[in-house]
């Protein structure tokens, strides 16, 4: 934030003459630049391609988690575009970086039809390497899942819920379980 001097042309009860008097001029945008300010880019209830559902910060939030990395802001920024297949989005970070955030947050737009998001109706699949890690990751997203109103399910192994792919907005699938339902 910038403090300026102005000259004060009016006389001072003070007796200070017409000596500078220093004000300060609030410029929006510098201060949202500031990371505790509410629309700063990087907090979850405010981000800069629309924001997340009061239900999905919340969720976040009873998890400790309220803001954004840097750079998961940054690459959540290009998610109107990868979104509308108009860009594709690689990302390398640590271990614990951050990472699957980033894909789940990319699931919920898609799923949810938020601003910069996909349409609403639209379903996804999950393909991971391994039974354990599909069952793994369908019991971290199902609480979320519910909270939106999202059905999520595993296909794995000899798990093949009933219903099927039009049951669940999301399935979760080993390579193989993919396969085979996209490929009747």
């Amino acid at each position: 934030m910038k403090m300026l001097q102005e000259m004060n042309s009016n006389s001072n009860n003070n007796n200070q003459g017409n000596r500078p008097q220093p004000q300060l001029h609030h410029h929006h945008h510098l201060l949202a630049n500031h990371p505790d300010h509410p629309d700063h880019p990087t907090r979850l209830s405010s981000t800069a391609w629309g924001p997340l559902p009061a239900e999905v910060v919340a969720w976040y939030a009873s998890k400790g988690v309220t803001r954004f990395f840097p750079w998961q802001a940054e690459a959540l920024a290009q998610s109107p575009f990868v979104l509308a297949g108009l860009r594709n989005l690689v990302y390398s970070a640590p271990t614990s970086a951050g990472k699957t955030m980033v894909a789940d947050i990319l699931l919920l737009k898609t799923l949810l039809g938020a601003p910069g998001g996909g349409r609403p109706g639209k379903k996804a699949l999950i393909i991971l390497p391994y039974v354990a890690i599909a069952a793994e990751k369908t019991a971290s997203l199902k609480p979320l899942m519910r909270r939106v109103g999202k059905r999520i399910d595993c296909f794995a192994g000899n798990v093949n819920p009933r219903g099927g792919l039009d049951r669940v907005a999301v399935a979760v699938c080993t390579i193989e379980k993919a396969n085979n339902m996209l490929n009747k």
